[in-house]
């Protein structure tokens, strides 16, 4: 990640690179889909890239980002 080093701020970097490690009760909060999210996973095409747009609306859900 040497070109994120020149972009982020050293905490920013430490936040990157340590997700938040979340308890079960915060794991199914943020990973309950609405209509609207199932909806534009159904759009996209394959397997991977509907399990990564889970991932990342669960993370940022998280995140509150």
């Amino acid at each position: 990640m040497p070109r994120l080093a020149h972009i982020l701020t050293k905490d920013e970097l430490d936040e990157f690179d340590y997700p938040p490690i979340l308890k079960q009760e915060s794991k199914a909060l943020c990973f309950i889909l609405n209509n609207q999210v199932k909806t534009k996973i159904n759009q996209l095409r394959t397997a991977t890239s509907k399990v990564g747009f889970v991932l990342q609306y669960g993370y940022f859900k998280a995140c509150k980002g």
